[in-house]
């Protein structure tokens, strides 16, 4: 067949399962066969493997395809355009075909291309596929050499956290873990179910002391931690809110399970006893309350 045959994917996989191989050999009977790849913006648990490494499996299984790069946007639209644009900038002169599987992009395409709907008999998909290797450890060096190329090549990241200063007449509610001897803020970090830093932070205060925050929380400060868990490329970010107290005993659970909960005084004698990495978010806590 002359013109082009294009496949569209993420082919986010060790190695191309029988699904793959049927679609792309369907596109392989025109003259010339085009693999776009498609990427987020960021890599994820359902997007591991950046653009080379997968090109360079296309590659091996299929050396005379073209592998092209397109990478997600905002809109149906948008992507549906950048794909047009990427085929077509690389074969101006070539009638293309796109070639999509039962679950392929064809219900979010909205480009000028022909797309040719393509019946799969396997049941492989990548999802499942990801979860089988991702539970696997294999003893090479091959696998060694990957993992520390996967870590390398991510983007630095921050990890949110929230902190509360729950207040009951002008003292603040603060923690000590048992192996600890100074004091912190309840808190900790932010779920991704949590559907803010607010909800994050009233269920952190219920998990650590058995409070419930119904009041209105209000903003403090918010500001990297200086944890010993940060490097070069992972840092811990905290937000700092205030609550009044409503009704009930604290007790520690969770993180604070063994340790200690106290009511103190916002002062400079109470912040002579904070952790380290709580000293700048009570310092702030001082300057909100003397305001």
């Amino acid at each position: 067949m002359n013109g082009v045959g294009a496949v569209v994917g993420r082919f986010q996989v060790n190695r191309l399962h029988e699904g793959h191989t049927l679609l792309i050999n369907q596109a392989d009977r025109h003259k010339k066969l085009a693999i776009v790849l498609a990427s987020p913006r960021t890599f994820t648990q359902e997007s591991p493997l950046d653009f080379q490494t997968r090109k360079a499996m296309i590659q091996a299984a299929y050396p005379e395809a073209v592998v092209l790069h397109i990478i997600d946007q905002e809109t149906d639209k948008g992507w549906s355009e950048a794909l047009d644009a990427a085929l077509q900038t690389m074969f101006p002169h070539d009638e293309i075909t796109l070639y999509s599987g039962r679950d392929g992009f064809a219900g979010h395409y909205e480009g000028s291309l022909f797309v040719q709907g393509v019946e799969t008999v396997s049941n492989t998909s990548g999802t499942e596929v990801r979860m089988d290797v991702g539970q696997t450890v294999l003893g090479t060096e091959d696998f060694r050499r990957g993992v520390i190329y996967g870590s390398r090549n991510q983007y630095a990241r921050i990890s949110p956290t929230v902190d509360i200063a729950l207040m009951k007449e002008g003292k603040v509610l603060l923690a000590m873990r048992k192996t600890s001897e100074r004091w912190r803020f309840p808190g900790g970090f932010v779920d991704i179910t949590d559907a803010s830093y607010e909800s994050a932070a009233r269920r952190e205060l219920s998990e650590e002391t058995g409070l419930g925050l119904e009041g209105k929380l209000e903003f403090v400060v918010s500001s990297i931690i200086p944890d010993w868990r940060n490097t070069a490329s992972y840092r811990i970010f905290t937000t700092l809110f205030m609550g009044d107290y409503s009704w009930g005993a604290p007790q520690p659970k969770d993180d604070l399970a063994g340790g200690k909960l106290s009511w103190l005084p916002v002062n400079e004698a109470t912040l002579s006893v904070m952790v380290p990495e709580h000293k700048d978010l009570f310092r702030a806590l001082i300057r909100k309350v003397e305001a």
